[in-house]
Formats: structure tokens, sequence, C-alpha cells
């Protein structure tokens, strides 16, 4: 398998590092609340714990899409919004379309 940056940041999230739930976190990490749920179409590894799209949008105060897989630009993002607890939505890969995703009520931020 490749080294994939991707599996890598799924990886901190996963373990729970400090500096990856601060990261995503408002209150910088302070947070005993802080729930990662993880969506790749393309990974088979048994040692994350994956879950689809669905069910890791359910609630989400913030998506992070860090790999540009095909399957991602086809998501509507009018059903994501209507799962999500919140609406901020990072692009890392600048794969989504900004002004659907805003029309939808998400705030997209590309990095």
């Amino acid at each position: 398998m490749r080294k994939s940056p991707g599996l890598a940041l799924a990886r901190r999230f996963q373990s729970g590092t400090e500096e990856a739930i601060a990261a995503v976190s408002k209150d910088g990490g302070e947070s005993e609340d802080v729930h990662v749920r993880l969506n790749d179409p393309h990974v088979d590894d048994q040692t994350l714990n994956l879950y689809s799209i669905e069910e890791a949008t359910e609630n989400a105060d913030v998506i992070i899409i860090a790999t540009d897989h095909k399957k991602y630009t086809q998501i509507n993002p009018e059903e994501i919004a209507s799962r999500m607890a919140d609406d901020l939505v990072i692009d890392s890969k600048a794969i989504l379309n900004q002004a659907e995703w805003n029309d939808a009520g998400l705030d997209l931020v590309r990095i």
C-alpha cells in the first residue's frame, strides 16, 4: 500500500492525538465530546474504523475532504447539509463545487 497523506491524517485523528483533536475542535481540544468518523471508498484497512458517507456525516460539526476521490465530487451537498450539526466543510483537494456547497448552506473552505 502506498503511503497516503490522507491515511496518515486519518490514523492521527482516529488515534485521538491531542494535536489532531485541537486542529478541528472549536475549543482547542478542551472538549471531551470529540468523535472522529472516517470514510474512504478505496481503503480496506481493518485497523481503521471506517463508516459510510451517511454515517460519517450524521451530526458532524465539520467534514474534512483529504483525498481527491471522484466519489466525493458526486456527493449531494444538500443531503450532507441535512445530516450535519454544523456547516463547516474543509476541502483540502479543491475538488468540490464551491457554489453548490455554499448554496446548500455549507461553509466550504479550501486549504
